[in-house]
C-alpha cells in the first residue's frame, strides 16, 4: 500500500494561484469587464473545491464536481452571462486548465523526486508572477482612457493621443478591419487630401460608411506605412486604418481609438 502525504495548505495555495491565472487569462482572451476582487473570490472557491474534492470517495461524484466546478468559477468571477460567453469561457477555462496539467505533469516527470513542498510553490509563484509581468495576462482593467498611437506615411512619423472608445466599432466594409477615427485636423497632417492616383492606391484608400446618433454618412480611410499604439512602454503593432471623422472635437484630444484593439 502506497501512501501519499499532502500538505492542504500548500495544496489550497497553489490551486488558488492557479485559478487566479486561468481567471485573468479568461477575461483577457474574452474581454470581459470583471474586478480583481471577483477574481480572487472566484480562484479561492476553486481552490476550496479542489481540497474537498480530496475527501470525497465517490467517483460519480469526482466526475461532477469536475464539470460543475468551472461553471461556478465564471459565475463567481464575472457574474450572470448570456449563454454563448458561458461556454466561450468554460471552454477557455479548460483548455487552460488541461493545459497546465499537462505542463505540471510534464515537471513531475523530468524530476528524479519530488522537491520539498515549498519548493513546488515558490515555482508556481514564480511561473504566477512572470505570466502576469510578460504576457500583461493582469490588465483586464477597462479604466483605459486614452492610447497614444504612433502613425508612419512616407517619411513622416507622427504621435498622436486618442480616446479609448469600446463603443467605436466602425470597420472597413471590404476586408472588415477596424477604424480608427481621427479629426479632421490631424488626419489632413498626415494624409493631406491629393488627386494622385498612385498615392491613393498606396494608401489602399476606402469609402466607409458610418452611423451615428446625427445621421449616416461616408468617411475617407486608409492604411498607413506603419501603425503602433503604445501599452506599458511598449510600441505593439496595429493592424487597422485610419479614417477621417467628420466630428472637429473629441474633448481635446486627436481622435478615438476602438478598445477592442487593446
Amino acid at each position: 500500500m502506497i501512501f501519499l502525504t499532502v500538505y492542504l495548505d500548500i495544496y489550497f495555495a497553489v490551486n488558488a494561484c492557479a485559478d487566479l491565472l486561468i481567471c485573468c487569462i479568461t477575461a483577457k482572451v474574452l474581454h470581459f469587464k470583471c474586478t480583481f476582487q471577483r477574481l480572487t473570490a472566484a480562484s479561492l472557491l476553486g481552490a476550496l473545491i479542489s481540497v474537498a474534492d480530496l475527501f470525497v470517495r465517490n467517483a460519480l461524484l469526482n466526475v461532477l464536481l469536475g464539470i460543475c466546478t468551472p461553471a461556478l468559477i465564471i459565475l463567481s468571477a464575472f457574474g450572470k452571462t448570456t449563454p454563448q460567453n458561458f461556454m466561450k469561457a468554460y471552454i477557455v477555462i479548460m483548455g487552460c486548465s488541461f493545459s497546465s496539467g499537462g505542463i505540471f505533469f510534464a515537471a513531475k516527470a523530468l524530476l528524479e523526486r519530488i522537491p520539498h513542498p515549498s519548493v513546488i510553490f515558490a515555482a508556481s509563484f514564480a511561473v504566477f508572477f512572470f505570466c502576469f509581468y510578460f504576457f500583461d495576462v493582469f490588465c483586464f482593467s477597462s479604466e483605459i482612457e486614452y492610447v497614444d498611437i504612433s502613425v508612419e506615411n512616407g517619411k513622416q512619423t507622427k504621435m498622436l493621443r486618442l480616446l479609448c472608445d469600446s463603443g467605436c466599432l466602425v470597420r472597413e466594409p471590404i476586408g472588415g478591419l477596424p477604424v480608427i477615427l481621427l479629426s479632421p485636423q490631424a488626419f489632413d497632417s498626415i494624409f493631406p487630401h491629393t488627386s494622385d492616383l498612385h498615392q491613393t492606391v498606396r494608401l489602399k484608400t476606402r469609402a466607409v460608411p458610418v452611423k451615428t446618433a446625427a445621421g449616416s454618412s461616408v468617411i475617407r480611410a486608409v492604411m498607413p506605412q506603419s501603425l503602433f499604439y503604445i501599452h506599458h512602454g511598449k510600441k505593439i503593432p496595429c493592424n487597422a486604418m485610419l479614417g477621417r471623422s467628420n466630428n472637429e472635437s473629441f474633448a481635446g484630444h486627436d481622435g478615438i481609438f476602438p478598445k477592442s484593439l487593446i
